[in-house]
This record gives C-alpha cells, structure tokens and sequence, in this order.
C-alpha cells in the first residue's frame, strides 16, 4: 500500500500508511484535514 500511494500522492509518508492501515483493520474512518486523504473511501476530510 504504502509503494503504491508514494507513486501517486507528493510526500505521501510510512506514518500515512500505518494511520490508513490501522482504519481499514478496524473498519473505522480517518477523520483529517490531510489532503493526502482526499479521495479514499476510508477518509473523511473536515
């Protein structure tokens, strides 16, 4: 996941990947303003 989202986001980072792994284990949702969230169905940008 992480390889896959640094070819596609700018400084998409490993803390990115264990917070966006980390909701898709508990079935739960990212709650930010990270732009690098926007779009993922795991997030929810306020």
């Amino acid at each position: 996941m992480n390889h896959k989202r640094k070819k596609t986001i700018k400084d998409w980072g490993m803390a990115d990947s264990v917070i966006l792994a980390t909701a898709r284990s508990a079935s739960a949702k990212v709650v930010t303003g990270d732009r690098h969230f926007g779009g993922l169905p795991h997030a929810i940008m306020v």
